[in-house]
């Protein structure tokens, strides 16, 4: 079973290649067009996939951990939101991942490290290598496909949440962070 869908992609090279991912059932891969499915992790470390992104050399990257639903619920108000374990990466359009170990969060089930939440991942489409990730401690930029990460914000809100992250054909990107 898939759970709350949070996240759809097409396949940048075929409209009939779709991925999906469920916050409680990890990521699936139809192949026709959304007529039948087929489950591509489901038995990681997290399957509370969030977020997924193509880049222009076709790899794929998945975020983990459902923060848009735990705002605010770990102080006793509401449900919380599935607690993530950072970015998966595929080179193959999804028949093996890997884990980027620059993601992983230094402390399982602890909402406040980095990497715990990724809201959204976007890529460039000038620049296979240039991914950015939206995250509970803010705004992450790649330029190694996701070996490390900078935060390029440098003001009060660099390490506020970030729930949003959208990049433009141009490369122009538009970011929310906190509430803003």
């Amino acid at each position: 079973v898939g759970g709350r869908t949070r996240a759809l992609m097409l396949d940048k090279d075929s409209a009939d290649v779709v991925y999906a991912g469920g916050v409680a059932g990890g990521l699936w891969k139809s192949t026709n067009g959304g007529q039948t499915w087929r489950v591509l992790f489901d038995k990681f470390e997290s399957n509370t996939v969030s977020c997924i992104a193509q880049a222009i050399n076709g790899d794929i990257y998945v975020g983990t951990g459902e923060g848009h639903y735990s705002l605010g619920s770990f102080n006793g108000s509401g449900s919380g939101g599935m607690i993530g374990s950072g970015i998966w990466k595929s080179t193959n359009r999804g028949a093996s991942w890997t884990r980027l170990a620059s993601t992983i969060p230094s402390t399982a089930n602890n909402y406040v490290v980095a990497f715990a939440f990724v809201n959204e991942v976007a890529t460039s489409p000038l620049n296979a290598q240039r991914v950015y990730a939206s995250t509970n401690n803010g705004l992450r930029v790649s330029d190694d496909g996701g070996q490390t990460w900078i935060n390029p914000i440098h003001t009060s809100e660099a390490n506020q949440s970030s729930g949003d992250v959208k990049v433009g054909s141009d490369g122009t990107v538009i970011v929310s962070i906190d509430s803003h």
